[in-house]
């Protein structure tokens, strides 16, 4: 016969209290998405400010997303290959 194994079920605060590390990196890396939202929106709105054309705005946000297009497919080669803390200190 085999055991099985207890998985205990984490959920709301419970989760955030047993793994203070993860909660404090979800903290930031929410603030940070908040901040990189806000930075893309304000840009955009100042090329439709300054130049009035939603061309360019369009533009602008195709040359934001532009890099996580083409890299994308080969973030997960990179990090196998290299060392997982530089390689997010050197994204970051």
């Amino acid at each position: 016969m085999t055991k099985k194994s207890q998985v205990q079920s984490l959920s709301g605060l419970t989760f955030f209290r047993a793994y203070p590390s993860y909660t404090r990196y979800w903290i930031a890396n929410t603030i940070s998405r908040m901040g990189d939202s806000i930075d893309s929106i304000a840009v955009m709105w100042m090329v439709l400010e300054l130049t009035g054309s939603t061309l360019l705005m369009g533009t602008v946000m195709l040359c934001n997303m532009l890099p996580n297009i083409l890299l994308g497919p080969f973030a997960g080669v990179l990090a196998d290959r290299f060392n997982r803390k530089k390689l997010m200190i050197f994204s970051d």
